[in-house]
């Protein structure tokens, strides 16, 4: 697998092969793992994409975290984490809170000394995850036999990652409509950008 610059689509399809033909990487530390060996020891520039210049911003990152959210929906006993797992990971790299997936290299990480001045993403992941969220069902992956995941081809097998929609004023009005809460608009909180 291969790409013009070796960094985007690469990586996305490497590290979405690999959820799908190893149990490990379908663990909270195997997405660790994963994502700090194929994503930031390998280069991903996410600086430069996320705040970069026009032409070279792109959700990369996000994409490849939609598309893990729908075989993480597709298949939710066969993952420790969650789809709201990944929202919950998605809003911390957006934040920008955590100096893990912030620069475009392993040089930059070092002379910006983000293990120094900022919090590792993955305690903060990992303890909102402990704290507020009761763990999936999925257990064993170290004496099951690997199991290769096949992704849903079909757009009726697919559904849109909840994430995507939880600003939309359509789903918020009507998701306020079927719980019986009636809020405005303006006591949503919009903390992300």
């Amino acid at each position: 697998v291969h790409c013009s610059d070796g960094w985007d689509r690469t990586t996305q399809v490497a590290s979405l092969a690999q959820v799908l033909l190893d149990p490990f990487y379908r663990t909270c530390d195997g997405l660790r793992l994963l994502i700090e060996k194929d994503w930031v020891s390998f280069g991903h520039c996410f600086e430069e994409r996320h705040f970069g210049a026009p032409g070279a911003q792109a959700p990369i990152f996000l994409q490849w975290l939609f598309c893990l959210a729908a075989v993480v929906q597709a298949n939710p006993l066969k993952f420790e984490y969650t789809s709201e797992d990944l929202a919950l990971l998605a809003d911390l790299w957006l934040s920008g809170w955590s100096g893990t997936l912030c620069f475009d290299s392993e040089k930059e990480r070092t002379e910006g000394r983000a293990a120094e001045q900022q919090v590792s993403i993955w305690s903060l992941w990992l303890q909102s995850r402990t704290a507020s969220r009761p763990r999936n069902l999925f257990e064993g992956w170290a004496t099951a036999p690997a199991e290769l995941l096949l992704p849903a081809t079909s757009l009726k097998q697919l559904s849109l990652w909840p994430w995507c929609m939880r600003f939309d004023e359509s789903v918020i009005s009507q998701s306020n409509v079927l719980s019986g809460i009636r809020r405005e608009q303006s006591d949503i909180v919009w903390w992300l950008r």
